[in-house]
């Protein structure tokens, strides 16, 4: 049953106030119950947190059940604007996410309320069928079972649940949508203080080797969805970090090393260099020949370096590729003949945005022109793989000027 909004209730706000306030008692006819103050006041809302422009709010209805001599909660989570309209759903499915500290701390003070009154409102039997773990109980869940056992505990849990299809792949969508938002501010390196999240981003993850392109190495690495599902048309099933493609002379030199290696059918190399390594030189330069733009020397040096991976591979074709966990790469399955190349690098909405001036439209059709022109390489900027990345667990497309837009109010719009 849908709950409707009933001008002779309150909202009851309980970012200012206190549940103890309140009681519920039955109607005259005995139909429904209602909540109320001290005052008299009858509230079905209940304010979970308020920020500059929405509310998270849950709304109940208590009405007698036709097979119990108890009543029957229900309740329903909204997000409104402060002047109460319902805020705009992004896609198809109407998702209400409590996860918030503040949100999560109300939602427990609103169970804890209601099940002070379970002769009269029946909760079912919550407490006997859940249990709250604490943090120190994830911890032994970690620390007690090796990485096989956690996953059998996990599969014995969605067994048991009876999750369906649709709801895993809620699940799985919903963890990609976390990533998605580390993916955004490691673009922007910046969260919504302004502050650099690379560095907490490495401190958290121990990352010991130095550099941006370490962290972007790290990232993708534990992300390959967003590899595997954006490059070209080929699927890659695996990725492997950095590895030697060449002879090495005797002083153990001479070999390229990719940074990673994508496998499928046949092999993909992906070079990565940062979000911000240019493309462009900053001034077009004397040389550079009318409606063009010359490229920066860590362009040049990153598309010969892949090049030269390429040549290795195939020059050496019964060299010995090892995995980091000790496998090798066979080559009579996995073909490495001619492998693709993804170069990674720069930002396009930092360097040529999508705005019609002299320069940018120069630098924008250099750069497709060279893109076109190159069967070998696919070159992306991380910008573009965002975009990309974003689509695969969004329906609603982005805005063009998204990269502009300030990273709070992006993150609220479209990543929360």
């Amino acid at each position: 049953m849908a709950l409707q909004s009933n001008d002779l209730y309150g909202e009851f706000d309980m970012t200012t106030r206190e549940l103890e306030e309140l009681d519920i008692s039955e109607n005259s006819s005995n139909t429904h119950c209602y909540i109320v103050d001290n005052n008299g006041k009858m509230y079905v809302s209940f304010i979970m947190s308020k920020k500059k422009r929405v509310k998270t709010i849950c709304k109940t209805f208590i009405r007698k059940s036709r097979s119990q001599q108890k009543y029957v909660l229900s309740l329903e989570f909204r997000k409104e604007n402060l002047k109460g309209e319902s805020t705009v759903s992004k896609g198809d499915s109407i998702i209400i996410p409590i996860k918030e500290n503040q949100e999560l701390s109300m939602f427990w003070k609103l169970i804890s309320f209601f099940q002070k009154f379970n002769h009269l409102v029946d909760t079912g039997d919550f407490s006997d069928k859940y249990q709250a773990i604490t943090g120190e109980g994830v911890k032994e869940f970690y620390s007690r079972y090796e990485a096989s056992n956690k996953l059998t505990q996990l599969l014995d849990l969605i067994s048991s649940s009876d999750l369906s299809e649709d709801q895993l792949k809620s699940v799985i969508f919903n963890q990609r949508k976390k990533h998605l938002y580390t993916f955004y501010l490691l673009l922007k390196d910046s969260d919504k203080k302004g502050e650099s999240i690379h560095p907490r981003y490495r401190e958290k993850n121990e990352i010991k080797q130095q550099g941006s392109e370490a962290i972007w190495h790290h990232f993708l690495k534990r992300n390959k969805w967003i590899l595997g599902l954006n490059t070209e048309l080929r699927f890659i099933f695996d990725l492997h970090s950095e590895h030697k493609l060449g002879e090495e002379n005797s002083r153990g030199a001479g070999s390229s090393k990719t940074d990673y290696l994508g496998t499928s059918y046949f092999t993909t190399i992906i070079e990565l260099k940062t979000e911000k390594t240019k493309i462009f030189k900053n001034s077009k330069g004397n040389s550079s020949r009318a409606n063009t733009w010359s490229f920066s020397s860590d362009f040049i040096e990153a598309y010969s370096q892949i090049l030269a991976q390429n040549d290795d591979i195939q020059k050496n074709r019964k060299k010995r590729i090892e995995f980091s966990d000790g496998t090798a790469l066979n080559r009579d399955i996995i073909k490495t003949l001619d492998p693709k190349c993804v170069l990674i690098i720069g930002t396009r909405n930092n360097e040529f945005p999508h705005i019609d001036t002299r320069e940018t439209n120069f630098k924008t059709e250099t750069f497709e022109r060279i893109r076109r022109d190159i069967k070998k390489i696919d070159i992306i900027t991380y910008d573009e793989l965002f975009e990309r990345a974003y689509h695969i667990v969004n329906p609603t497309p982005l805005p063009s000027n998204w990269f502009t837009i300030p990273i709070e109010e992006f993150i609220e719009k479209y990543l929360e």
